[in-house]
């Protein structure tokens, strides 16, 4: 369903951007959806009242407004906006289609300005030390699990990664226990975004998690950065997970070996997936 503008509206639209400028605006279109979100909050937090939905198609009618002067600012015309909506309902689709999908899932995506940053952190961290210990020591040993997760993995470093590092993390979490199940992160680099790490708790492998984390970063990939490609490393020995990838679309490409200190190195497959911009 799309919200069709008069002309006139339009011009009326441009006219408040150029009498109040582009930050004003900018700011104001943050306000609008913050007020819908506080709406929505009351909504289903209280018992629901007549004049509570009235109030909602108020602030769905500002945010529809400061959001179309954002596509006038941004130059989005209808058909770039389409196909947009389109790829999100695909995307939708396909998710709601896959019977292995566990529908109870929610992911959270964490930057530098997510407001429970820290306490988040370390929730991944205590998630690594389980999903490490349990995955990894048959693979690599519990002394350089040790290491690698003291040095990669402590709630410091992502910290420090995410704030610094330009490191963006999704953390999985089921909806109808609370239980945080998994964590990816990636990092964009010169032409490509490196999938640094997708890691998801043993008693949820096979649900679909890992998918809907690369459905995340295929998004973020495509729209966020304009790469054409998704790479990652994944242990030459780590048969299950190289299998996973595979499935995934991924292909093996060549072969590194990364000295990362203490006599300890990552013997490692490169893999890629290539995407349609």
């Amino acid at each position: 369903m799309k919200i069709q503008f008069t002309e006139e509206a339009i011009k009326v639209m441009q006219t408040a951007l150029d009498v109040w400028g582009l930050n004003a605006q900018v700011g104001q279109t943050v306000e609008e959806c913050a007020e819908l979100i506080v709406a929505l909050q009351k909504y289903v937090n209280r018992t629901p009242r007549p004049e509570s939905v009235d109030n909602i198609l108020d602030e769905i009618a500002d945010v529809e407004m400061m959001l179309a002067q954002m596509r006038l600012v941004l130059d989005i015309d209808d058909e770039t906006l389409r196909k947009r909506i389109e790829y999100k309902f695909e995307k939708l689709r396909k998710y709601l289609s896959e019977d292995e999908v566990d529908k109870g899932i929610q992911i959270q995506k964490l930057t530098k300005h997510t407001d429970n940053l820290e306490s988040e952190t370390v929730i991944i961290a205590n998630l690594a030390d389980e999903i490490w210990r349990e995955h990894y020591t048959p693979i690599i040993g519990t002394e350089q699990i040790n290491y690698m997760l003291a040095k990669f993995q402590s709630a410091e470093q992502i910290f420090e990664d995410i704030k610094r590092n330009d490191y963006i993390y999704f953390i999985a979490e089921h909806i109808k226990s609370g239980e945080r199940i998994g964590y990816c992160a990636s990092q964009p680099k010169e032409d490509y975004l490196l999938l640094s790490k997708i890691y998801v708790r043993k008693d949820y492998r096979g649900r679909g998690v890992a998918r809907s984390f690369l459905d995340e970063i295929i998004s973020l990939c495509r729209w966020e950065y304009g790469f054409d490609k998704i790479r990652l490393t994944v242990n030459k020995y780590n048969e299950n997970s190289i299998g996973a990838y595979k499935k995934m679309g991924f292909e093996i490409t060549y072969s590194v070996k990364t000295d990362i200190g203490r006599d300890f190195f990552m013997d490692d497959f490169v893999m890629e997936l290539r995407i349609e911009k």
